[in-house]
C-alpha cells in the first residue's frame, strides 16, 4: 500500500519534499490516524534503508505527524433513553 503514496521510482526519489508531498496527496477522507500509519510505514522503510546503507539520511525525519482529531460523543438524553 505504500505504492499509493506516489511515484517513487528509485530510492533517490525519497526526499523530504517528495515524502511530504506524497503524504499530502492521501485522500482527504483519511483521518489523521490513517495518515500517520502511512507515515510510520514509510519511516520504517526509510530507517531500514539507512541501516542497509542505501540512504544517507532519513527523508522522513522532518515530516510532522498529522493531527488526530477524536470524535466527540454525546450522552443520550433522558427522552432518548425512554424510547
Amino acid at each position: 500500500r505504500l505504492a499509493e503514496l506516489g511515484p517513487f521510482a528509485t530510492i533517490a526519489d525519497l526526499t523530504p519534499d517528495r515524502v511530504e508531498a506524497a503524504l499530502s496527496r492521501l485522500p482527504s477522507s483519511y483521518r489523521g490516524r490513517t495518515q500517520n500509519k502511512y507515515r510510520a510505514r514509510l519511516r520504517t522503510l526509510c530507517r531500514w534503508l539507512l541501516r542497509k546503507g542505501r540512504l544517507d539520511r532519513d527523508p522522513c525525519a522532518g515530516v510532522l505527524p498529522a493531527l488526530e482529531r477524536r470524535r466527540k460523543y454525546r450522552s443520550f438524553t433522558d427522552d432518548e433513553l425512554r424510547r
